[in-house]
C-alpha cells in the first residue's frame, strides 16, 4: 500500500510495488491542481470591491488584507432650520384646544421635547410659527418623532404638512402614532401633485383625545427636499431605515470626519465631505475631491453697506469673499439656524447670493431691521455691521433692544442669551458676544467654481483577517482635541458644565472614545459619566486629582453629537486583496509610502535646521534556524546591517539615549499550513507589540510588527517568536528595526 506526501498527497509506491499508470496520472493531476492554486496566488488579480453601509457590516475576506474604503459625501439641509429641535416653544402656535411646554424629562434630542396637552375633547394641535418654502415639481419628506402618552382617540397622534396659504388645510399626513412607551418615527412624503400650487407649508402635530388632559410629546422634526428616486425608494424601506437615512439635524449638516472600525483596527479621517465629493487613499495619502466649502460669516470680514432703497431690511456685502460656481449654489444659515434662500435679486430680508456682476465673487446678504436694530432711515457704519455679525444688536440708551436705533440718542449694543437680553454697552463691540450668547454665527456653504483636491489628516489603518469580519461605519469622530482639565481640589474634570467653561470640549459629546496624556492613552485612569447633569452633550470625564499631572498635555478623541455636527455616511465602495501577490504588493506600497513620508519629513526638518542625527539600527538573523514547536523562542539577530549608536548584545538592542522610538519587525516562517504563528517585540522582557496569525496555506507566513514607545537609557528590545505546526519549523528571516524620532 503506497504512502502519500504530507503536503500535496502524492502517492509514494513502496519498494516492492509496481507503479501503475493510474497512480502516475493521479499524481500528475494533483501536481497540476496545486500548480493552479499556486499560480492564482501569484497572479495580478484585481482587488475585490464590496459595498459598506452606515452601521455594522459583515465582510467575508478571502485572506488577511488591508481594507481600502472610498468614502462618498452627503449634505442634509433641514428646511425647518432649528425649529424642529423643540428647544423653544416660541417657534410653535396653539391651533386647536391645546397647551404646550418644554419637557426635559421625555426627549429624543437635546435637552427638551415639547409636550402638548389637550384642553378639549377631540382634536387638539400645534403648528410651526414659520412657513417653509417648497417648490413646484419637487419632492419632500417631512419627518419627526412622536410619543403618544395617552391620546386615546381613534387617530392617536399625527404629523401633518399643512398649506402655508391658509395655515390649516392638510396636504399630507403620516400614519397614526398609537399610545406607547417610546418615541416613534413618523413621516409624510410629499410629491409635486400633493404640493400643487402651494409655495410654503407648516409642520402640524395633531392629537386626538377622548377626555381633556390627554398628552403627547414630539421632538426632532425635519423637512428635506429629496429626489424622485429617493421618494420612490421610500415605499421599499422600513420606518427604521427611513429614520436612519433621514435623521434630524440642525439646519445644514454634511458628513463630518468619516470613520470605520474593523476587528482591532480603526480609521479616523478629519474632513467634511459634501454631496458629490469623494475621499480615498491615493499613494499613501487620503485625498478629498473638494467641490464645496464652508465659511463663517462673522465680524472679522470686511462688511460694506449696499446703498439700496429698501423697506424693512438692509443689504450688506463682502467683496471677493470666494469664487463660487453661481449665485444659487449656496446654503446659507442664519444665526438662529434658519435656512436663508438664494435669490437673484434681494427683494426681501433673509436672502443671499453671490453677485453675478462680480463673477460670483462678491457675497450679498439682506438683514431685517428687526434683527439688526438699525432704524429704517439709519445708515450703519462698517464697524456697526461687523458688530451685528459678532452677535450684537443695536438700540438707543433708555430704550430696549426691541426698540432699535433710529439715529437719535446714545447708541447701545446688547446680545441675547438664554435668560434674555443683556444689560448692554455704550462702547461699540469689536469682538464676538460672550459665550452664553444664543445667536450663533452665520454660516455659508457654497460650491466652488472649480473642484480641487486636498490631502486630509487621518489616524489609523483598516485591516481584516481571513474569514468573517465585522466592519462598522460611522462618522463625527474628533481626534485628539486638546483639552483643558479643571482641577476642583479632589477631582479633575473635562467637559463639565459645573466646573469652568475652559473644561468644555469644542463640540457636544455623544461618546468619549479615548483620553491621552502626552499622546499616550490614559483613559483607564479616568471615569466617564453619561448621566444628565453638568454635561456638554452626553458624556463628561473626570479623575481623582492625584491622577492628574498639571504639567502634562491632555487630549480627547470623541464622537460629537451627530444632530449638531454631521450627516450620516451614505453607502460606499471598499477594496480588499484576494491573493498573496496583491496582498504583498499592497504591503510593499504601504511601506514605500511610509518611507517616502518619513524621508520627506526628514528633509523638511533638515532644511529648517530642526533635524538632529537620530539613532537607528537594523539587525537580523544570519542563518535559517529551526524554531521548536509550541514554545516562545528568542530570536538571535546577529547580523547588523546598520547601527548609528545603539548597543547590541546577543540579539538584543540596548537603548543608549532616552527618547521616542519607532520599532518594527518582519518575520517570515517556512511554508507549512498547520497551526498558528506568533511574534512578540518585548520591552525589558514585557510585551510591547504582539501578533498571532493563522499559518498561510501553500506559502511562507509573514508577520509585520510596528510600535512606538518612549524609552530610557538601559531599556532593552528583543524579539520572540512562536509556532505550533506540530514539529520544529524553520525561521527564514527575522529582523528588528529601531529609529529614534524625538527627544534629546
Amino acid at each position: 500500500m503506497p504512502t502519500t506526501t504530507p503536503n500535496l498527497g502524492l502517492k509514494k509506491p513502496l519498494g516492492n510495488e509496481i507503479v501503475s499508470r493510474q497512480a502516475y496520472n493521479e499524481n500528475l493531476d494533483l501536481l497540476d491542481q496545486n500548480v493552479t492554486e499556486y499560480k492564482r496566488e501569484i497572479e495580478d488579480l484585481p482587488r475585490q470591491s464590496i459595498t459598506l453601509s452606515h452601521g455594522l457590516n459583515a465582510v467575508n475576506a478571502p485572506r488577511a488584507s488591508l481594507l481600502k474604503p472610498k468614502f462618498t459625501g452627503r449634505t442634509l439641509v433641514n428646511l425647518l432650520g432649528k425649529d424642529g429641535n423643540c428647544e423653544d416653544v416660541g417657534k410653535w402656535l396653539n391651533v386647536d384646544g391645546s397647551s404646550f411646554a418644554l419637557d426635559p424629562a421625555i426627549k429624543m434630542f437635546g435637552t427638551n421635547s415639547i409636550k402638548v396637552s389637550s384642553t378639549v375633547t377631540g382634536v387638539f394641535a400645534v403648528k410651526t410659527v414659520s412657513k417653509y418654502n417648497v417648490a413646484a415639481g419637487k419632492y419632500y419628506l417631512l419627518g419627526g418623532w412622536a410619543k403618544n402618552i395617552d391620546c386615546a382617540g381613534a387617530n392617536g397622534v399625527k404629523l401633518i404638512a399643512v398649506k402655508g396659504s391658509d395655515g390649516i388645510t392638510g396636504i399630507k399626513s403620516g400614519p397614526s402614532v398609537s399610545i406607547g412607551t417610546s418615541f416613534v418615527f413618523t413621516y409624510a412624503k410629499l410629491s409635486p401633485a400633493d404640493i400643487g400650487s402651494e409655495t410654503t407649508i407648516h409642520a402640524y402635530l395633531q392629537g386626538h383625545s377622548t377626555v381633556m388632559g390627554q398628552n403627547f410629546n414630539f421632538d426632532g422634526l425635519c423637512l428635506y427636499e429629496i429626489t424622485q428616486a429617493e421618494y420612490d425608494a421610500l415605499a421599499t424601506m422600513t420606518d427604521a431605515q427611513i429614520a436612519a437615512k433621514y435623521p434630524y439635524v440642525d439646519s445644514v449638516q454634511v458628513v463630518q470626519n468619516p470613520a470605520a472600525k474593523a476587528s482591532s483596527s480603526y480609521l479616523y479621517l478629519q474632513t467634511p465631505l459634501y454631496e458629490g465629493e469623494t475621499l480615498e487613499e491615493i499613494d499613501g495619502q487620503w485625498v478629498r475631491t473638494k467641490k464645496r466649502e464652508k465659511k463663517v460669516l462673522d465680524g472679522s470680514l470686511t462688511w460694506l453697506l449696499l446703498n439700496m432703497n429698501t423697506t424693512g431690511y438692509k443689504v450688506v456685502l463682502v467683496k471677493n469673499l470666494a469664487q463660487a460656481m453661481n449665485y444659487t449654489s449656496i446654503n446659507c444659515v442664519k444665526y438662529d439656524g434658519k435656512i436663508i434662500p438664494p435669490l437673484g435679486i434681494l427683494t426681501e430680508a433673509d436672502a443671499a447670493h453671490f453677485n453675478y456682476l462680480s463673477g460670483y465673487k462678491d457675497f450679498y446678504i439682506s438683514i431685517s431691521n428687526t434683527d439688526s436694530g438699525w432704524g429704517e432711515n439709519y445708515i450703519p457704519t462698517a464697524d456697526e455691521i461687523k458688530a451685528y455679525f459678532y452677535g450684537w444688536k443695536m438700540y438707543y440708551e433708555g430704550g430696549t433692544p426691541y426698540d432699535g436705533y433710529n439715529g437719535t440718542g446714545t447708541k447701545r449694543w446688547a446680545y441675547h442669551a438664554a435668560s434674555g437680553w443683556t444689560a448692554g454697552t455704550n462702547t461699540l463691540p469689536t469682538g464676538p458676544a460672550p459665550s452664553d450668547c444664543d445667536w450663533k454665527r452665520y454660516e455659508l456653504h457654497y460650491q466652488l467654481a472649480t473642484p480641487v483636491t486636498e490631502v486630509v489628516p487621518h489616524e489609523g489603518e483598516l485591516r481584516v483577517h481571513e474569514g468573517l469580519n465585522q466592519v462598522e461605519v460611522f462618522e463625527g469622530v474628533v481626534v485628539r482635541e486638546l483639552a483643558s482639565p479643571v482641577n476642583t481640589g479632589t477631582t479633575t474634570h473635562i467637559n463639565s458644565t459645573n466646573t469652568s467653561p475652559s473644561s468644555l470640549l469644542k463640540n457636544k459629546t455623544f461618546k468619549i472614545l479615548d483620553l491621552f496624556k502626552n499622546n499616550k492613552s490614559d483613559i483607564s485612569s479616568w471615569i466617564i459619566y453619561s448621566d444628565t447633569s453638568y454635561i456638554n452633550g452626553k458624556e463628561r470625564i473626570y479623575t481623582a486629582s492625584e491622577n492628574f499631572d498639571p504639567t502634562a498635555q491632555y487630549s480627547v478623541t470623541y464622537i460629537a453629537l451627530p444632530e449638531e455636527f454631521t450627516a450620516p455616511c451614505p453607502d460606499f465602495q471598499a477594496e480588499l486583496t484576494v491573493n498573496l501577490k496583491t496582498t504583498v504588493d499592497s504591503l510593499v506600497d504601504e511601506l514605500a509610502n511610509v518611507a517616502t513620508d518619513v524621508t520627506a519629513l526628514e528633509m523638511a526638518l533638515r532644511n529648517r535646521g530642526l533635524l538632529k542625527k537620530n539613532l537607528y539600527a537594523n539587525i537580523s538573523n544570519s542563518v535559517i534556524s529551526a524554531i521548536p514547536n509550541d514554545t516562545w523562542t528568542k530570536v538571535i539577530a546577529d547580523l547588523v546591517s546598520v547601527n548609528t549608536g545603539l548597543n547590541i548584545s546577543n540579539g538584543v538592542l540596548i537603548i543608549t539615549k532616552p527618547g521616542r522610538y519607532i520599532i518594527s519587525s518582519h518575520i517570515a516562517f517556512a511554508n507549512n499550513a498547520i497551526g498558528a504563528r506568533g511574534a512578540d517585540l518585548r520591552l525589558n522582557g514585557t510585551g510591547l507589540v504582539f501578533n498571532v496569525v493563522t499559518a498561510t496555506t501553500n506559502f511562507v507566513t509573514n508577520i509585520l510588527l510596528h510600535g512606538v514607545a518612549n524609552l530610557k537609557v538601559g531599556d532593552s528590545i528583543s524579539l520572540y517568536i512562536y509556532q505550533n505546526s506540530g514539529s520544529a519549523l524553520n525561521l527564514n528571516y527575522a529582523n528588528i528595526n529601531i529609529t529614534k524620532v524625538s527627544g534629546d
